[in-house]
């Protein structure tokens, strides 16, 4: 397999970040899994039951079919990965 650059330090990885960088990437929550952030029981079947449904978000690239939950005004809404990430991208620039 054929070494590349680590995305965040440069390093040369067989992967797009190295070890280190992959543990404290904000993506996977620098390590932290989801029963530790709050994420138990409840909210697994919740979200269960959202995915598959259409996406009510509908941003540009919208896919239409939520994939994943998410957290809007307190409750949790279907929406597909690439809202969800764009919603978070547009709150993290403020």
């Amino acid at each position: 397999m054929p070494l590349r650059t680590c995305l965040d330090c440069g390093a040369l990885t067989p992967r797009s970040r190295c070890p280190d960088c992959e543990r404290t990437s904000t993506r996977n929550h620098r390590g932290v899994g989801r029963q530790a952030r709050g994420y138990g029981r409840e909210y697994e079947h919740i979200r269960a039951d959202l995915v598959g449904r259409p996406c009510v978000m509908g941003l540009p690239g919208c896919t239409g079919v939520a994939t994943t939950a998410q957290h809007q005004d307190g409750v949790l809404v279907p929406a597909c990965a690439h809202c969800n990430y764009a919603d978070g991208a547009r709150r993290m620039r403020g």
